[in-house]
């Protein structure tokens, strides 16, 4: 009696440690974390002036949705940049900020997201938001190549508030089969999916800027440079291409 008694405690262990098996009704996995590694080239003016010109760089963490022809995803990013100087002032500056982004995306119906065969070209249009500030370095200044500046510029700063329509297109390669959508073993281990190349083309909805800085060339009544304000809108377009690597998880 005692030995079949071990023996049905052994058996109902075995059963219940016995993972679960995925069945043709079983849905798949379609969610994703996306980490991008973006680099941006700005060419934004207001009026005849040169503001934000050169080359950006952001890191984007985001979470989407993967479907067998579409996607979306949000996220967050950390913009660092322009590095490059605006050729209207070229004062040395540090420059960052923080952003927010939406992005869906298509592809062909008769080619999949998954294809072991290769990569795929798909189309995509994303809506970006970006908050940062540019601030030139302290104590340096510089003179100003046309007007407002008229004299020796220092203490600028500037804050760009940046909302822009971003189509574009992409190169997906995700060569590994989709998991199910259960509790088992292999599908809660995080993975690498795959990767994307994409490749899109800012398009200014709602783009301020707010600069400030001391103008040598215009004095205050105690002899002190004066401090001058503008604001206005920025028009022109942006250019970006990232990596993304697409986590299952």
């Amino acid at each position: 009696m005692r030995y079949l008694i071990f023996f049905l405690l052994g058996f109902s262990l075995s059963l219940h440690g016995k993972a679960p098996q995925p069945t043709s009704e079983t849905p798949n996995k379609a969610s994703f974390f996306a980490m991008h590694y973006a680099g941006y080239r700005y060419q934004l003016s207001s009026d005849s002036r040169n503001l934000l010109v050169g080359n950006a760089m952001q890191l984007q963490v985001g979470y989407g949705k993967l479907r067998e022809h579409t996607f979306w995803e949000s996220g967050i990013g950390l913009l660092v940049g322009p590095f490059t100087p605006n050729p209207d002032l070229p004062l040395l500056s540090t420059s960052q900020g923080f952003g927010a982004y939406t992005t869906m995306g298509w592809i062909a119906r008769d080619q999949p997201f998954r294809n072991p065969h290769g990569p795929v070209i798909g189309l995509q249009c994303g809506l970006h938001y970006i908050d940062f500030t540019q601030r030139s370095v302290a104590n340096t200044s510089t003179q100003g190549n046309i007007a407002p500046y008229v004299g020796m510029i220092s203490a600028r700063s500037m804050r760009v508030t940046d909302l822009s329509l971003y189509p574009g297109f992409f190169l997906s390669w995700l060569p590994t089969p989709p998991r199910p959508d259960m509790v088992h073993p292999d599908s809660a281990k995080t993975r690498i999916e795959g990767y994307w190349i994409q490749i899109g083309f800012g398009f200014p909805l709602y783009t301020r800027y707010d600069e400030r800085y001391l103008d040598s060339g215009m004095l205050n009544a105690d002899g002190t440079p004066s401090q001058q304000r503008h604001t206005g809108a920025l028009h022109g377009y942006t250019t970006t291409i990232s990596l993304t690597v697409l986590l299952g998880v």
